[in-house]
């Protein structure tokens, strides 16, 4: 009963450094904590994996910095298995932040695993106009991006031989904080098949899509990410970050049961509860 006592009025400061020690252990050390993979990341990995070496596939890198945190673990789990499968990566943005994160994911994948730049895969940079500019491109790739992002003559690179439109591709996955029934509507007449990786306030508004057969898969937001690092057996950052919510909202919990218990004993022992940390005698 004493340490349940101690525990129900243990001070602040304590709580703080327990807060702050289980959400950096899991962020230094991935725990990979179990977490059940949504239908939605099934499809995504049964899609990728009915790829075939040597198919080629368009990457939208369609996010900002500040929307790393949900989208990154995506693209780069989702780039790490295409790379496992032996597909040939032709990356696109149609903004202008998206652009830099494309080759920095690229380059850090492909290029660390030893793969050729424009034999394996291409960066063909950041294309202005929306929508407009997306019909534009899967109509027909090479006369909408003449150069690639480094200002190569993107007819010139072995992995766009042959690329008219987007029928000469086997998938588009695109990664979006903003635009999502785009490509559904350029792309989708086509019979590209569609995958979406979107941030979480965007997911709802996707199900419309997978359920019609428009989207082949989904992920979305961290908890999208972690799932599939955890269906490719690589847990990173993003099963790391939801190992230290998991655990964050286990502690607060605790500390909720704790706290109130404590309070009923004291109430039924005459003891009167105070703030600070602190309870006293009548």
């Amino acid at each position: 009963m004493k340490a349940l006592l101690w525990l129900g009025n243990v001070d602040r400061r304590i709580l703080y450094l327990l807060m702050g020690f289980v959400l950096l252990v899991p962020l230094v050390k991935p725990m990979g904590l179990p977490i059940s993979v949504s239908e939605y990341t099934e499809n995504v990995y049964n899609e990728i994996e009915k790829l075939s070496p040597g198919d080629r596939v368009f990457l939208d890198f369609n996010y900002t910095p500040g929307s790393i945190a949900e989208l990154q673990a995506q693209a780069d789990s989702i780039t790490k298995h295409l790379l496992r499968k032996g597909v040939k990566v032709i990356a696109i943005c149609f903004s202008p932040e998206g652009a830099m994160i494309a080759d920095d994911t690229l380059n850090r994948i492909y290029g660390g695993a030893g793969k050729v730049y424009g034999e394996d895969y291409c960066h063909l940079g950041y294309l202005a106009g929306g929508e407009t500019a997306q019909g534009a491109f899967i109509r027909d790739p090479l006369k909408a991006c003449p150069q690639d992002f480094y200002g190569t003559p993107s007819s010139s690179l072995p992995i766009c031989k042959g690329l008219s439109n987007g029928k000469d591709v086997q998938a588009l996955i695109y990664f979006t904080t903003g635009y999502t029934a785009e490509w559904i509507r350029q792309a989708g007449p086509l019979g590209v098949p569609i995958i979406a990786g979107v941030i979480t306030v965007l997911g709802p508004a996707q199900e419309a899509f997978v359920q019609s057969g428009q989207l082949k898969g989904l992920l979305v937001g961290m908890r999208g990410g972690a799932e599939y690092e955890i269906i490719m057996d690589e847990p990173g950052s993003a099963a790391a970050a939801m190992d230290a919510q998991s655990l964050g909202h286990l502690l607060f919990i605790l500390f909720i049961i704790f706290g109130n218990a404590s309070y009923f004993i004291q109430k039924k022992y005459g003891k009167k509860p105070v703030g600070g940390g602190r309870s006293h005698e009548y």
